[in-house]
């Protein structure tokens, strides 16, 4: 597993990119992870099942190679900003490039060092 995480909150079918366990700690709420709120995947598009545990309170498992849900998931979020991907993205580097195009702030990327 390797991050950035993608996570797609699927009542707003947004997508946020976390740079690390900390900012997901700080961001998201254990009941919502315990009701499966969030779809996940690691910088390759490796699917992440989340859970909760202590003392590092969420836990990311492996599930399988699923780059094409990730890149599903990007396409729709893009869409949702009225902004078409040109290009299919099929590398981690192509994901991350594909998700700064789409993200006008910086207010989808948690785990940005403070300024």
């Amino acid at each position: 597993m390797r991050f950035p995480v993608f996570l797609l909150m699927k009542d707003s079918r947004e997508v946020v990119k976390y740079l690390s366990i900390y900012a997901m700690q700080a961001d998201l709420e254990v009941i919502d992870i315990e009701n499966e709120e969030y779809s996940a995947w690691d910088a390759d598009g490796v699917a992440l099942e989340l859970g909760t545990q202590k003392p590092v309170w969420i836990s990311l498992e492996e599930k399988g190679a699923d780059l094409q849900s990730l890149v599903a998931a990007l396409r729709a979020f893009a869409a949702s900003q009225g902004i078409e991907l040109q290009k299919q993205p099929s590398s981690a580097a192509e994901i991350e490039t594909s998700f700064d195009s789409i993200v006008p702030n910086k207010r989808y990327i948690k785990g940005l060092p403070k300024k």
